[in-house]
């Protein structure tokens, strides 16, 4: 099963796709922000992209910048730090149909 994360600006295309996740947690970077700035729950979003299937996207929570260590280059990076359940392919589904099974978790494609 190969899983990553894509992260989303607001204006819906995608700032970062994660290496390939293999266990329950993901961390990636979201480059170029502005230092000492808040972010609105919603100004990213974050989808899943399981064996090449994207499922919905989901807002990442508000955050606020730190102070830049370096004023001359104007920017900041903010870690986004995903964690999921535990996931192998007996867990959870891609369709677009709802599973029979209510314990699996559900990922509808979107592409």
């Amino acid at each position: 099963m190969l899983k990553k994360l894509n992260v989303y600006n607001s204006e819906g295309s995608i700032v970062k796709t994660s290496d390939e996740v293999s266990g329950n947690s993901v961390k990636v970077i979201i480059d170029n922000l502005k230092p000492a700035t808040s972010y609105n729950a919603g100004d990213f979003k974050v989808a899943w992209v399981i064996d090449g299937k994207e499922s919905e996207k989901v807002n990442v929570p508000g955050f606020k910048t730190i102070e830049s260590t370096h004023p001359e280059e104007g920017t900041v990076a903010q870690p986004v730090i995903v964690n999921t359940l535990a996931m192998d392919n007996d867990s959870y589904t891609i369709s677009d149909q709802a599973p029979s099974d209510t314990n699996k978790l559900w990922f509808k494609p979107i592409n």
